[in-house]
Formats: structure tokens, C-alpha cells, sequence
């Protein structure tokens, strides 16, 4: 974060996510450090809600630096209680029954028309000194992790940038993993799965059986 104020003098919104962020005991010294370095931004916690009944303190901090709470609102019950914090501003997202699916296995997908569709372009994403053009790259490295997939790490190292001009440059163009993003977007239900299952993060479709055919390889390659 004090390498994005050198960057850039102030940021629009700046948004504090997981993960689930109230699983992180030092958030409260997050909140009150991105206030300080960015007095004029909205700044946005955002949460599914369910330990929000354990976390007085986050919240406390949050409304005493004028820090959002966005809510996203899945099919579960949460305990929610906000009479102890009066000018904490939140909201609640539409409930999200379903998730969208658009990367695939290969990187033979129109980047410029993936890109131009894709509404994750504007969101950029940072983590450990690197920022990716969009959340789903930023995030990607964890399918790398769990399923042995091989997406390329694309973040661009915020120490070797110049200025932010450079680094917007960089970051408000066509990139080229969008070409692992379908044109053709699918959704899966939201559900609580002890076991995730990679179908449920890359799209099958229009392809269903080459994309088979590559689940079966993988398949074997792991089992010999």
C-alpha cells in the first residue's frame, strides 16, 4: 500500500477482500492504514457476512474510518446485529445463487473480444507486491496450487514500475492470458462442497469433449 501512494496520489476505491477478510486478525490495522494513506478514497471491506457477530473491533475501526462494508449475499443465514455501530455505512449485494465460469484449460480463446466483454478489466487486483490486470488472474495461482493446472503467474511487480503512468499504461490494454477466457460464459450453482472439483471453476463448453478427453489425460498422468 506504500508503494501504490508513491504510484498514485489518491485511488478511487480501494477494496479489501479474501478470502473471507475477518478471518484476518490484523484487519483493523489495515483499515486504519489505508485511511491514512488514502484520506480522500472510498474504502471497501468486503465480506460473506458470517463472522460478522464475532468482529466488534473490525467493525468499530471501520466506522471510525469512514470504511464501507459490502455484504455479498449468498443462500445462508447470517448473524447480523449493527445497532452497536449507527454510522458504519453497508449494503448487501443481489444474492448470488449462481457463479460465472470463463476460463478454460488452453490459451487459444480471442484475447481482444475476452477482454472487451470481461467487466473484471477495471477491477485490478494486488497481493504480495504484484498487481494482475483482473481479480480472476490475481487468483488463479490457487487452481495452480490445488488441481496442478499451469496458468502463467501475470502479475506485474509494482517495484519495477516508474510512475503510475506506466503502470496504468500497462494495465488498460488487451492482456494476453485473456486468451484462457471463453467468450462463451457458464455458471454453476452456488453450493457448500466439501471437495471442490475443477469443473466447477473452468468452462466445458463448446468443447465438452476435448474438454473431457483432457480430464481423462490429466487423470492418468497423475494416477502413473
Amino acid at each position: 500500500m506504500l508503494r501504490i501512494k508513491e504510484l498514485f496520489s489518491n485511488v478511487e476505491l480501494l477494496c479489501l477482500v479474501g478470502g473471507e477478510p475477518f478471518l484476518n486478525p490484523e484487519l483493523p490495522k489495515y483499515c486504519i492504514l489505508c485511511r491514512e494513506l488514502f484520506p480522500e478514497s472510498k474504502i471497501r471491506v468486503i465480506t460473506n457476512g458470517i463472522l460478522l457477530h464475532k468482529c466488534e473491533e473490525s467493525l468499530k475501526i471501520m466506522e471510525e474510518n469512514n470504511i464501507e462494508l459490502l455484504i455479498t449475499k449468498y443462500p445462508i443465514k447470517i448473524k447480523l446485529d449493527m445497532s452497536n455501530f449507527p454510522n458504519l455505512k453497508y449494503s448487501f449485494t443481489p444474492e448470488m445463487n449462481y457463479f460465472t465460469k470463463k476460463l478454460t484449460l488452453t490459451n487459444d480463446n480471442n484475447a481482444k473480444k475476452a477482454y472487451r466483454r470481461c467487466h473484471e478489466r477495471i477491477c485490478h487486483y494486488l497481493e504480495n507486491g504484484k498487481i494482475y490486470g483482473c481479480t480472476l488472474f490475481g487468483r488463479v495461482k490457487k487452481l495452480n496450487e490445488v488441481f496442478e493446472t499451469n496458468y502463467p503467474d501475470v502479475g506485474i511487480d509494482i517495484y519495477s514500475i516508474k510512475d503510475g503512468h506506466e503502470l496504468n499504461n500497462m494495465l488498460e490494454n488487451v492482456f494476453s492470458y485473456c486468451s484462457y477466457c471463453s467468450k462463451n460464459y457458464e455458471t454453476v450453482k452456488w453450493s457448500c462442497n466439501e471437495k471442490p472439483d475443477l469443473v466447477n471453476y473452468i468452462v466445458t463448453k463448446p468443447d465438452s469433449f476435448v474438454f473431457k478427453m483432457k480430464m481423462k489425460l490429466k487423470h492418468l498422468l497423475r494416477t502413473n
